[in-house]
């Protein structure tokens, strides 16, 4: 049956086997670490992405205390892992409270257990299908569901493979749910658009860029006039963009080495006049390149708990596992029918959120109170400006917005450039599994 596949099992550590892993050598490379009577232990090399990372096949015992040797072994593991990482079978024990249904689940059933992803720093790969993977085939009240089997990765594999998910197929008249784990299933992404950076503000020349651009003669409409104005100032603001703010991570970088390094001249030449005046000078420059350098990292992650100070690795981890968490893979529509792939994804969206927009009359005054009370960290529109840019340039632009809005009202009509909006998922739970 596997003729020409590698093979490894740990069928002579335990009566009846409990592990086979069988692959074919002209796609991966395959180094055995550890063979165990609950896991496998392997080094693998995707010929095909080539990608390295770590595996770890588990098939735990069926009592709490032999399955106490299992945590500690996955914690030596763990201590030491830095490279991607991904754990998966049958653990033999829930992790949460509700990973049962039909049986009361204790904190002494999942102490342990959870103890070990805490230290691993591992945590469920994002998975569709049902929720429990295992259940005891019995009928009426005595039925049990569990989720039992699961597969757990580090941090260094998502920033690896972002994209991957486990997919927790039927079990038909097995007890457990076959598992399949897809590395990249080719997410759909969009041409990257025009978004508005906060720290564009700071600059010297920004309002004098807007005024110039909102000063051009045009003719038609109130809301045609804007949108053309800010179509246009997308252009501006790019080449300013381009001219002053590129590659400002490495800018701030620059600035805090030379910075550095002059107080270390001045710590050696402590009378040196021209040294202090020089520092003056590049605080003033480097307070300024810092600010933006932090503004566009609070606004790419969009996280609320960046105090200015601390650029630190915990920030950069926020980004990823953000990312990863609130990345949906399937869910169901409003008729309950799985939609798991990006276009039907986004059609089960749309098809919900259709119709529950509306419209209410207003004066010049609501619009800007309407628009100010927008926090400047919330998500831009279509046409990516955000509350900041309406906030900052009000005095420029505001007159002829609010003329734009109320002419809505009055008219009831609505450029096919406005008329238009974007869904941004914001999950509520841990993968999820329904538009609703």
């Amino acid at each position: 049956m596997f003729q020409g596949w590698g093979i490894t099992s740990n069928f002579s550590l335990i009566k009846g086997g409990r592990i086979l892993v069988t692959w074919l050598p002209d796609f991966f490379q395959i180094q055995i670490l550890q063979i165990h009577a609950q896991f496998i232990h392997l080094r693998v090399k995707n010929m095909t992405i080539s990608n390295e990372y770590f595996l770890t096949v588990v098939y735990g015992v069926n009592d709490s205390l032999g399955r106490e040797e299992l945590w500690g072994r996955l914690k030596e593991m763990g201590g030491k892992s830095q490279e991607p990482w991904i754990i998966s079978g049958d653990f033999n024990s829930p992790l949460n409270y509700d990973d049962k249904v039909g049986r009361p689940i204790t904190h002494s059933e999942i102490d342990s257990f959870r103890e070990c992803v805490d230290f691993c720093e591992v945590q469920d790969m994002k998975c569709i299908g049902g929720k429990f993977t295992w259940n005891n085939k019995k009928k009426g009240d005595i039925r049990v569901y569990s989720k039992i089997d699961r597969t757990m990765v580090n941090e260094a594999w998502i920033s690896a493979f972002p994209d991957s998910h486990v997919h927790y197929l039927p079990e038909l008249y097995f007890d457990h749910c076959p598992a399949v784990i897809k590395l990249d299933e080719g997410i759909m992404v969009g041409k990257p658009g025009f978004k508005f950076l906060d720290m564009w503000v700071s600059h010297p020349t920004y309002h004098e860029i807007v005024r110039k651009v909102w000063e051009m003669d045009l003719y038609g409409v109130h809301m045609y006039k804007v949108v053309k104005r800010l179509k246009a100032l997308k252009c501006e603001l790019k080449k300013l963009h381009k001219s002053k703010f590129v590659d400002i991570e490495s800018k701030f970088n620059v600035a805090q080495l030379n910075l550095m390094k002059l107080q270390k001249d001045i710590q050696s030449n402590i009378d040196d006049d021209s040294l202090r005046n020089k520092e003056f000078e590049m605080l003033e420059d480097f307070s300024q390149i810092r600010n933006q350098y932090f503004s566009w990292l609070s606004q790419k992650a969009k996280t609320n708990w960046l105090q200015v100070g601390d650029e630190n690795n915990n920030f950069h981890r926020s980004i990823k596992m953000r990312k990863y968490r609130k990345r949906v893979i399937a869910v169901k529509n409003t008729s309950g029918v799985w939609c798991d792939n990006p276009r039907t994804v986004s059609e089960a969206f749309i098809e919900y959120y259709k119709g529950l927009l509306g419209d209410d009359p207003g004066e010049e005054d609501d619009v800007r109170k309407a628009i100010f009370s927008i926090p400047r960290a919330k998500a831009p529109g279509p046409d990516g400006y955000n509350s900041t840019f309406f906030n900052s340039s009000w005095n420029i632009v505001g007159d002829q917005v609010a003329d734009a809005v109320l002419q809505f009202f009055e008219t009831g009509k609505l450029l096919k450039e406005l008329n238009c909006t974007i869904l941004t998922l914001i999950p509520k739970v841990e993968h999820p599994e329904s538009v609703t």
